[in-house]
């Protein structure tokens, strides 16, 4: 009897350390909505554009500022009140012809985004401005 109860104490232990540790473990991981929502916040600027595959300066010093309410400022679009979501990797500027983009690509300070928009197959390769991010005349700290 003695035996068995020395066993279970042991091993009982060891269990719940292990439990504790995947517990522990999961808990610091970020989702990728998360890291997204917080890291897109800021000015970024489009440094290289594609149109249907091909190299295209239509985009040439273009920007998006994004910041956390969920507003977008651009040089772009022509609207002044315009909202965007993040949903898994995909972000959605709701101008009044939605922009629907792949995140396909996301670092601190770069991002591909890609998808359909009317007849084109665009991809914009952005910088984010790690000095200072303007949106509507302020600053918006890093």
């Amino acid at each position: 009897m003695i035996n068995f109860v020395v066993y279970f104490n042991k091993y009982m232990y060891q269990s719940l350390f292990f439990l504790f540790g995947i517990t522990l473990l999961l808990s610091c991981k970020d989702n990728t909505k998360d890291v997204l929502e917080k890291g897109l916040i800021g000015k970024w600027s489009v440094v290289h554009s594609e149109l249907n595959n091909k190299p295209s300066k239509t985009m040439e010093n273009a920007f998006f500022s994004f910041d956390e309410t969920k507003k977008v400022v651009s040089n772009v679009f022509e609207e002044k009140d315009v909202t965007y979501v993040i949903d898994d990797r995909k972000i959605t500027i709701q101008t009044n012809t939605p922009l629907e983009l792949d995140i396909s690509y996301f670092e601190n300070d770069s991002m591909i985004l890609e998808g359909n928009y009317s007849l084109y197959y665009v991809k914009f390769f952005m910088k984010k401005d790690t000095i200072g991010n303007n949106i509507n005349g302020g600053i918006l700290s890093n």
